[in-house]
């Protein structure tokens, strides 16, 4: 007794095999790709925020002169540790070198059965008045089966930086198969 799958047709086999790269692909989007994207604004939020008030809190101490300071001192010490500690967090996870990065990377895509064929990066630097960083744009290409990619993606998560994903594409090629032929560009923000 033949499987269903062996009842199907060259053509509804192609048809299946789009719809679930299409599936992939949009899973990705959903999952990774907007909450990551959603966690670099907060972060940049955040350190435009704390910019904002480290600004307000020089304007609030020059026009206390008298009323009630050693209470606002004491206050305004607290937001300053706070904000302290939000700012270690931060160039903690973005103090990491590219190299190191890229190792973890490639230890990642090992541990995964994942054959990279390319690694490359550019670098390019951005920032304000009081943070400047350097962005960083990695660009993999490699082959893999569906759960090797996937794993690899759910591992970026441990990777110390801050880190997202810009670019994935995802190809059935005939020369590679039943692996998959993947792109990807990841987008690393270092001090």
């Amino acid at each position: 007794m033949a499987s269903p799958l062996e009842k199907l047709s060259l053509r509804e086999k192609i048809i299946l095999g789009v719809v679930g790269v299409v599936v992939v692909g949009v899973g990705y989007v959903h999952f990774e790709f907007d909450p990551q994207t959603k966690n670099l604004q907060k972060v940049n939020t955040q350190v435009s925020q704390v910019q904002n008030e480290i600004d307000s809190y020089r304007q609030a101490v020059a026009g206390l002169r008298g009323q009630n300071i050693p209470r606002k001192i004491q206050m305004a010490r607290g937001d300053i540790v706070r904000m302290q500690d939000e700012l270690q967090f931060f160039q903690t996870r973005m103090s990491g070198e590219v190299q190191d990065v890229i190792g973890v990377l490639k230890r990642q895509a090992k541990k995964h059965g994942i054959r990279l064929k390319s690694i490359n990066s550019e670098e390019s630097s951005v920032g304000g008045q009081y943070l400047q960083y350097r962005r960083v744009e990695i660009h993999l290409r490699m082959e893999s089966g569906y759960s090797g990619i996937g794993n690899f993606i759910r591992a970026l998560e441990e990777v110390p930086a801050i880190l997202a994903i810009q670019n994935l594409e995802v190809l059935r090629e005939q020369n590679v198969l039943p692996r998959l032929s993947t792109s990807m560009t990841l987008r690393l923000f270092v001090i």
